[in-house]
């Protein structure tokens, strides 16, 4: 079975890529100038960097070469439920943005972002600091391999915390304007 995929360029805000199958009724939009941009390359850090650290906490999460279960700490849960939160909500909104024409211009331009953003930042730094300051305290053993790789995902956690600050403080005027109300 044969098909042709027809791809053509928009120019508008940004380039979107129409991607569209003649055997199937509709297409598939990818928003190209979205990925490009400042917020995407942001949301897409923030993507990269929250896999990773959800992946290096959730695997010690209960597989532990130290001979203790360390599932019952409350920072490591705070912490990697912020992680998988963030990470879930960042790529929903990072995909509808993707493949939708009006949605990268829409949500941009309410505060839905700013909130968002800006208690993403706040809850990672909670959950950042509380899990550095266990992780730091109560890993002395040199042997341990969830030593450094905890050590790791809290370095990583200020990391994302720092990208959320930007992404919040990166707003268009018009978010701005309806914050302060005109």
């Amino acid at each position: 079975m044969s098909y042709s995929i027809i791809i053509v360029f928009f120019i508008t805000r940004s380039k979107f890529v129409e991607l569209q199958h003649t055997s199937s009724s509709g297409g598939l939009f990818l928003n190209v100038g979205y990925v490009k941009s400042v917020s995407g390359i942001l949301k897409l850090l923030q993507l990269i960097l929250g896999a990773v650290a959800v992946g290096l906490v959730g695997y010690y999460y209960t597989n532990s070469d130290c001979g203790i279960f360390y599932a019952l700490y409350t920072a490591d849960t705070f912490f990697l439920v912020i992680s998988v939160t963030f990470l879930i909500g960042t790529f929903l909104i990072y995909l509808s943005c993707i493949i939708s024409m009006s949605t990268a211009s829409l949500v941009s331009e309410t505060v839905y972002e700013i909130v968002y953003h800006g208690f993403a930042c706040i809850l990672y730094l909670a959950a950042s600091i509380c899990f550095s300051v266990k992780t730091f305290d109560r890993f002395d053993n040199p042997l341990c391999s969830i030593n450094g790789c905890y050590k790791a995902a809290a370095i990583i956690g200020f990391f994302i915390t720092v990208l959320y600050l930007l992404s919040a403080l990166y707003p268009k005027r018009s978010q701005v304007r309806g914050l302060i109300g005109r």
